[in-house]
């Protein structure tokens, strides 16, 4: 079959793991496409119905983005940024709206964070983009992430 993942799982959930994996090994680079649907189901012996659900896991997952009649597109990945919490600061992950997405420019399936300060300011940041970093400087430090 396509992966031994979990044999319990769908099918397109295991499609989805292959690919995941190869994109994260770099068999399919930023910038690159992904096979058409139906190349990927005759290399995975499965339905076009399967793969599709597989794309739209990783289009969620902010891994590839698709355009009606082209294949999907790996995603570049950016740099990542850290935001610097200090004491008492609490960080909360949640699916932004569609106005914040689209005024954030968040890809679809790709969280927000809202950073709670002690001191009553509220940050938000794409989760893609900035992940959290305990220490006593509250600024933004910049740092990529291979």
């Amino acid at each position: 079959m396509v992966t031994d993942v979990d044999a319990d799982s769908p099918v397109y959930v295991r499609v989805a793991a292959v690919l995941r994996q190869e994109i994260l090994d770099g068999v399919y680079p930023a910038g690159a496409s992904l096979p058409p649907e139906d190349g990927i189901g005759r290399m995975h012996g499965v339905g076009r119905m399967s793969v599709r659900r597989a794309i739209d896991v990783l289009r969620h997952e902010g891994l590839i983005t698709t355009e009606r009649g082209r294949p999907a597109q790996v995603r570049a990945q950016p740099a990542r940024a850290f935001v610097a919490l200090g004491g008492g600061d609490v960080v909360v992950a949640r699916m932004p709206s569609r106005e914040q997405a689209q005024r954030l420019r968040i890809p679809v399936g790709v969280p927000l964070l809202e950073v709670h300060r002690t001191d009553g300011p509220v940050e938000t940041y794409p989760a893609d983009q900035f992940a959290a970093l305990t220490g006593n400087s509250r600024r933004m430090q910049r740092h990529a992430t291979g």
